[in-house]
């Protein structure tokens, strides 16, 4: 037992800069990467114009690096390519386990596919605008990042990256409109027509989180994070099922931030079951 507990406090050790480091590093180009000709996606004037201006650090998630338009309206996400803060540890905990670990090749395929869904089938429930998947020559504007008083120029023709519409928190909006019934009815009626859309496509997101991955944009609800989208076959019984863990996770986060529409809530849940009619 005694050179495992070494092993793992030296492991914990090593981690510690992996963890403590923040600043932002271009991606790598990973050209290894193939091209997939499902993946491509036409440029149009309104993209061009959005990355004719610099981009601000705006937040980190776990599959993106975050950054905010000038103008305040987009932003521009970009892949990190990292699985854990704690790298020897997840080694350590790969070694125990009887599924083998996915390769990178095999997750990059399901992230970048999930992109591309987000940014064309499903892009009326993320507000995404554009993805730039497969690398490229000569088609993209070099993009100038502000990281606190740092300046970064990246070259968007050899950088994996996405464009989304920026939109307002979930729990921010909800406090914002509790005290108006007629607003946070809305916002809530779609939230739920935002799910039933999304099911009626048959997309799953295997992320299931209500407040860090919706967001509402213009009063209506967007599905922000999109990294685990994937396209399904139809299955009326799990769809449902899922469908009901989503509006139950709802029904907890207005209890907890607007408690006054919990009624609602409840109400709400029942009436979206009953409209849900999946097709075989």
């Amino acid at each position: 037992m005694k050179w495992i507990k070494l092993l793992l406090f030296s492991a914990f050790c090593l981690s510690i800069p992996q963890v403590c480091k923040k600043d932002f590093k271009v991606p790598p180009i990973h050209a290894d990467i193939p091209f997939n000709p499902n993946w491509e996606m036409p440029l149009t004037p309104e993209v061009m114009e959005i990355l004719g201006q610099p981009f601000s650090y705006f937040a980190q998630g776990n599959q993106t690096t975050v950054f905010l338009s000038q103008d305040g309206k987009t932003v521009l996400k970009l892949f990190r390519y990292k699985t854990t803060q704690f790298p020897l540890l997840h080694m350590l905990k790969n070694c125990f386990k009887k599924k083998p670990k996915k390769s990178f090749q095999v997750k990059m395929d399901k992230t970048l596919s999930a992109a591309h869904l987000a940014c064309n089938e499903g892009k009326e429930l993320t507000q995404a605008i554009y993805c730039h998947l497969n690398l490229t020559e000569n088609t993209l504007p070099p993009l100038t990042l502000h990281i606190g008083k740092k300046k970064i120029v990246l070259p968007l023709d050899r950088t994996r990256f996405i464009l989304q519409r920026k939109v307002q928190g979930f729990k921010e909006t909800l406090l914002s409109a509790k005290d108006n019934p007629e607003e946070i009815h809305q916002l809530l009626d779609s939230f739920a027509s935002l799910l039933l859309s999304q099911f009626e496509k048959n997309i799953r997101n295997s992320d299931p989180n209500v407040g860090p991955n919706f967001g509402f944009y213009n009063g209506k609800a967007v599905e922000i994070d999109f990294g685990n989208f994937q396209k399904i076959e139809p299955n009326p019984e799990r769809q449902k099922a899922e469908l009901a863990g989503y509006l139950n996770r709802l029904e907890t986060a207005i209890a907890k931030w607007a408690p006054e529409y919990t009624e609602y809530g409840k109400e709400l849940r029942i009436k979206t079951l009953f409209a849900y009619h999946p097709m075989e």
